[in-house]
């Protein structure tokens, strides 16, 4: 059926122009790949602050963490040479 039209406006001279049908649909497409671009340069660079804000929070929170224990064990030592100097002046 579809060759029958096909064959039809042929004959008739009125089959569109593939070429005019290409350069418009190709137009089409680069005003829609422009407009995709504003949109997706600026989410592109969103997401790459975002991750890099989120590298250098997690590298903080990792900073953290470990001078956290650090400064406890350190507490903790420095507890027990004094406890152990209290003893022994108590002792004498």
């Amino acid at each position: 059926m579809i060759f029958t039209i096909i064959q039809i406006l042929e004959k008739q001279n009125q089959f569109p122009d593939i070429e005019k049908l290409m350069s418009d649909w190709l137009k089409r497409l680069s005003k829609v790949l422009l407009v995709t671009d504003k949109f997706t340069v600026p989410i592109k660079q969103g997401y790459k602050e975002a991750k890099e804000l989120w590298k250098n929070d997690y590298c903080r929170i990792l900073k953290r963490a470990i001078a956290i224990p650090i400064l406890l064990f350190f507490c903790w030592v420095s507890f027990l040479i004094l406890r152990i100097a209290i003893s022994n002046d108590f002792g004498r």
